[in-house]
């Protein structure tokens, strides 16, 4: 599966039922959530608009693509 694109437009129909145990890694223990379509990632880079859940509404540095550990 592509990299490039965020999280948020790699989740399509019938992803769950080929790749779940991905979808699993990526919302385990979220830091971050999409104000776009309310979908929660670990990396800000995984999501269209992400903010980060410890900081409320304040937008994750580097428009939103920052890596974390």
């Amino acid at each position: 599966m592509s990299e490039e694109k965020p999280f948020c437009k790699r989740v399509t129909p019938g992803f769950l039922k080929k790749n779940l145990e991905e979808y699993k890694e990526w919302v385990r223990e979220p830091l971050y959530v999409c104000m776009k379509c309310g979908r929660v990632a670990r990396r800000a880079r995984d999501l269209c608009r992400p903010v980060s859940l410890e900081s409320g509404l304040k937008p994750a540095d580097e428009g939103g693509r920052e890596e974390t550990s």
